[in-house]
């Protein structure tokens, strides 16, 4: 059997056991190949019992058709095949997003893991069951004889489940719902993201990934967490449990897609395509995640070693885009400076406060002098 053969036979099992896994969780399918559910239809048309026939197939609520695209239509039979598939553009059981729209990054609805109606409300509902995992955890007592390495394992998992929500939450800022619908559908492909959803989710991440209270665990939990070495070789593990390095993790991936270019773009583009004072700003998402991961700055307490790290990580991301203008848009070059100089008179007048630790005294001067050498640095403006 020639390679082409044994993969369009591949295709057919696999398109079939689609077809098997909907009826086994309680709801119906039709299998057929194209020409075969052509004909029927052609057949149907002649003797009069059309309409029958489309309604039949309008019952399953999965129709699969096997062979799309493997012969050239006549102007009926793709008018045939068009009005099933726009079925999709109305029953919520049909809905359907590619490997390529989830990898493009931009609509939320369009991810891995997740294919519900209410994606921004099961993120949260993820998170929670982290935390609420982690409270438990914290809370067990561990029989005589246990080994506390499931503490660490079950720990990790929850912090996997976070970290996994919070980048799909990230889309959401800066997103775009995209749609395959033809004209007639009454949608458009590109639509922004509404704005109060937008601030949902940067809601969500200020609350659950960039907030003081985010990460705060008992210190003997963290004293607990053994580690399996029957899950190594053995050669060079590391008993010790970071959580700094882990949660550093976490919030650097979702401080970097917030602050990239990209999203930036995508937000300075939405508000052509919304009406006139509706569009989520730019201004707003800088200013946000500025106020939230430096909120010591305005309390009398001295800041921990997390929170130094996720704000020494926005810091430096801030500073590296103001010292590389030419990779981004003029109205984000102008935000970015402009966010740069509020933070550096902030960090100035903190520095100065009574009562800091010599860790914290030395992380907000080091701070301000990497954003002063960079507002400092003499940059060569493009056309000029």
């Amino acid at each position: 059997m020639g390679r082409f053969a044994q993969f369009e036979v591949g295709l057919v099992l696999y398109r079939q056991a689609i077809a098997l896994q909907v009826c086994q969780h309680g709801r119906s399918a039709l299998y057929l190949n194209l020409t075969t559910w052509l004909e029927n239809l052609a057949l149907a048309r002649s003797s009069g019992t059309y309409l029958r026939y489309r309604d039949k197939l309008a019952k399953p609520d999965v129709l699969i058709l096997d062979d799309v695209g493997m012969r050239k239509l006549t102007a009926t039979e793709a008018q045939d095949l068009a009005r099933v598939a726009a079925r999709g553009a109305t029953d919520p059981l049909l809905a359907f997003s590619s490997d390529q729209e989830s990898a493009a990054g931009i609509d939320p609805a369009a991810s891995v893991f997740d294919f519900g109606d209410e994606p921004l409300a099961y993120l949260e509902r993820r998170i929670k069951l982290s935390r609420e995992l982690w409270t438990r955890l914290a809370a067990r007592q561990l029989e005589p004889g246990q080994p506390y390495d499931s503490l660490r394992r079950g720990f990790d998992s929850g912090l996997r489940q976070a970290a996994r929500a919070a980048q799909l939450a990230t889309k959401y800022v800066g997103g775009v719902t995209y749609v395959r619908d033809f004209a007639g559908s009454g949608r458009n492909p590109l639509t922004p993201v509404p704005p109060e959803k937008q601030r949902a989710a940067l809601a969500l991440l200020s609350e659950a990934v960039f907030s003081a209270d985010s990460f705060r665990f008992p210190p003997d939990f963290l004293q607990r967490m053994g580690v399996d070495y029957l899950q190594s070789d053995g050669a060079g593990v590391n008993p010790d449990f970071s959580l700094s390095a882990r949660v550093q993790s976490l919030q650097a991936g979702a401080l970097g897609q917030l602050m990239s270019d990209a999203v930036a773009n995508r937000i300075l583009d939405s508000e052509g395509k919304s009406a006139p004072g509706t569009a989520f700003r730019l201004s707003e998402l800088y200013q946000r995640l500025g106020a939230e991961v430096w909120s010591e700055l305005g309390a009398r307490t001295d800041i921990p070693t997390m929170r130094r790290e996720l704000q020494r990580e926005h810091v430096n991301r801030l500073a590296a885009q103001v010292l590389r203008p030419a990779s981004a848009r003029a109205d984000t070059r102008g935000l970015l400076r402009m966010e740069a100089r509020s933070l550096l008179r902030r960090l100035q007048a903190a520095a100065t406060r009574p009562g800091l630790g010599a860790e914290s005294r030395a992380h907000l001067e080091d701070s301000a002098e990497t954003l002063s050498l960079a507002l400092a640095a003499k940059l060569q403006r493009a056309g000029l």
